[in-house]
């Protein structure tokens, strides 16, 4: 399958962070309140004594992933039960090769199910301590059809590393697509691998450079700035799809994935930029409770675009 040369596990993978705790202040990506990097003259920013700090880092017994499921809030309650919840599918998850003989029963994803516009309004960025995260006007023009109700594109941010695996390769990025709405609390995330090449993503290009190297408490609001999120999806639209979580504390069981098996690119630069601001964001992937839960779709037609 083209675009899947990443490193292939053969074990743990495990990065080690010194000190990178991080505060959280509600189960959306957009609104986390970090503590600073030690290795960079950041200001230190509020904490809420309701969510209490996380890490990444694997060894991090106190605060890192493992941890966070037991981690308590001012109350003495358990913070985030979510992240300990061993009794439904908890995200992300190591997929295998498409090549293999997989259940099949997602959506296909024409023009009529996904749309995303070419001119999509951007109305604020934020360096959020967790990710860069470019919040998107709602609008029909930038929709998923999921189970008979509409979702609207509302926001995109990254991790670094990839949090999925396909067929036991890892990719440097991962771009993550969130739709809301519909009658019910619940997100549908188009999730994309993101592939070093030669050439800057201009997408990136023109909304990275607006991000600040240390975490803000409120985001940078824009006007008349707008992205090609339709250059986003990958001609071949075959994928993954299953009910999952979010990724991030609270953990809660609320999100549908789909899961693109073809990456799209970005230059070498501006990956390693948002890893040096950043750090390590990703989650290790969580034991796969039911295969059957998991479908693998083929496009009809393998170019969408």
């Amino acid at each position: 399958m083209h675009g899947l040369s990443r490193t292939r596990f053969t074990g743990p993978f495990v990065v080690i962070l010194a000190s990178s705790h991080f505060v959280v202040a509600c189960a959306d990506e957009g609104t986390y309140l970090p503590s600073p990097h030690e290795n960079r003259n950041c200001p230190a920013l509020p904490v809420d004594p309701e969510n209490p700090a996380i890490s990444y880092d694997r060894e991090d017994v106190i605060a890192g992933p493992s941890a966070w499921g037991k981690l308590l809030n001012a109350k003495g309650e358990v913070a985030y039960p979510g992240c300990a919840n061993t009794m439904e599918q908890q995200s992300p998850i190591a997929l295998p090769s498409p090549e293999m003989p997989w259940a099949t029963g997602g959506m296909y994803l024409s023009p009529e199910v996904l749309s995303w516009s070419r001119q999509a309004e951007v109305t604020s960025i934020i360096n959020n301590g967790r990710t860069w995260l470019t919040a998107i006007a709602p609008t029909p023009a930038n929709t998923i059809q999921f189970r008979g109700e509409l979702y609207e594109l509302q926001q995109f941010h990254v991790h670094t590393p990839g949090e999925h695996s396909i067929g036991g390769m890892s990719f440097p990025m991962e771009l993550h697509l969130v739709h809301r709405g519909g009658s019910r609390a619940f997100a549908v995330v188009v999730a994309v691998m993101i592939e070093e090449s030669a050439e800057d993503n201009p997408e990136f290009a023109k909304l990275w450079s607006r991000f600040f190297e240390c975490p803000e408490v409120a985001p940078t609001m824009l006007e008349n700035v707008t992205v090609d999120v339709a250059s986003f999806l990958p001609a071949n639209t075959a994928h993954f799809e299953y009910d999952g979580s979010l990724s991030t504390p609270p953990c809660t069981r609320v999100t549908h994935w789909i899961v693109m098996t073809e990456p799209i690119f970005a230059s070498p630069a501006q990956i390693a930029r948002f890893k040096d601001s950043l750090g390590q964001t990703n989650r290790p992937a969580q034991p796969i409770i039911d295969e059957q839960l998991v479908t693998y779709e083929a496009p009809k037609d393998a170019h969408w675009q």
